[in-house]
């Protein structure tokens, strides 16, 4: 006669733990030239079990960046990715499924992506994930920052970041904050807290550094129980005693880097006319809504706005006046750019850029900027 026992829930979860492919190594390595970012992350997934056993990699990457690779290798055999432009990806996906509007504070609003693979382990084997990223570094509040998102969801027999910087016109700062856990505004740390993570160790020269963050499992296990540490920060600033900037020039093309010190930053109108017609059904305007989500946040208090929207006719959010940015009024914008759908045919666009121009005003130091989002 067989007798049915019943198996603790704490046993049930052990057991969940225990078939799941481990984690053995997570490294991320970084090389930072000209402000300019190439990322290696290589994650390492061991099936001890009996049995085949999903395995799954995910990392969260900035959303201005773009993947050039990614491989997965099991055993001897080694699987490449291709790589796709996002117009294209884009446009599967909206033959695939429909997708809801985005709303204020799901997709990319906070500045980051998630890149997801998965693969069957066999038993006794494991598999090895690599991706490679880039980016271009955006300076802001005086800095330029680089974050690499460590979320393994588990405790990491091995787990490095290695962030290599070289800067020709020199490095005049350099400062590794703790772990942010949260990308709301600031940065989740505790008031006064300014330390950098455990077991990081900083050192530069005039125009190199290295940065490296390689905790232990004892160390991981102080700051985050589930493996779940955080973003980790470097921000740093480049010499720019030369009024006219920095050029630099590579394979026949160049960049000028120009960003006075002495110059204190002017308040803004800003008018965002948008393209309403059903010409931006689908993922022109899903995107052009996460473009204006991402704008708004970076207004400053001292800047003025207000929304257009035109289609067969013309919408305006706030009549005959600009707003302050505030808290409020920021969220209310938010609330009427992800109620906004596509409907009817389009008037001639420069009825649009009329009407806001008439909303600019002639005030002497402050700029005024009509940003135009259309087709």
């Amino acid at each position: 006669m067989a007798v049915a026992r019943r198996v603790p829930r704490q046993a049930k979860f052990l057991q969940r733990l225990e078939t799941r492919p481990r984690m053995s190594e997570f490294h991320v390595r970084s090389t930072i030239i000209s402000r300019y970012a190439f990322t290696t992350v290589s994650c390492t997934m061991v099936n001890s079990g009996s049995e085949a056993r999903e395995a799954v990699f995910e990392m969260q990457i900035p959303a201005a960046a773009f993947i050039s690779n990614f491989t997965m290798s099991i055993g001897n055999k080694t699987y490449y990715g291709e790589v796709t432009g996002k117009e294209k990806k884009n446009s599967m996906d909206d033959k695939e499924r429909h997708k809801k509007p985005p709303s204020p504070t799901e997709g990319r609003e906070n500045g980051y992506e998630t890149f997801k693979a998965s693969v069957f382990i066999p038993r006794k084997m494991q598999a090895r994930f690599t991706l490679h990223y880039e980016e271009l570094l955006q300076r802001r509040l005086g800095k330029y920052e680089y974050t690499v998102s460590i979320r393994p969801q588990q405790l990491v027999g091995r787990l490095r970041v290695e962030v290599n910087i070289l800067e020709n016109s020199g490095i005049v700062s350099l400062e590794v904050p703790p772990l942010r856990n949260s990308r709301q505004k600031g940065n989740g740390r505790a008031e006064g807290d300014v330390s950098p993570p455990p077991s990081t160790v900083i050192g530069h020269t005039k125009t190199l550094a290295k940065v490296t963050f390689n905790p232990s499992v004892v160390e991981q296990t102080r700051i985050a129980r589930n493996g779940i540490l955080g973003d980790f920060i470097i921000r740093y600033d480049v010499s720019r005693e030369l009024s006219v900037g920095d050029v630099q020039i590579l394979n026949g093309y160049f960049v000028h880097y120009f960003a006075p010190t002495d110059l204190p930053p002017l308040p803004k109108n800003v008018v965002f006319v948008l393209d309403s017609s059903a010409s931006m059904v689908g993922t022109k305007l899903k995107q052009t809504k996460e473009a204006l989500f991402t704008i708004l946040q970076d207004l400053r208090p001292e800047d003025h706005f207000n929304i257009i929207g035109f289609s067969n006719r013309i919408k305006v959010w706030q009549q005959d006046r600009l707003v302050p940015v505030t808290p409020n009024n920021i969220r209310d914008a938010k609330k009427y750019i992800h109620n906004m759908s596509p409907t009817g045919g389009m008037i001639r666009d420069t009825d649009g850029i009329n009407c806001a121009i008439q909303l600019t005003t002639t005030e002497q130091r402050v700029v005024n900027v009509v940003l135009e989002f259309m087709e």
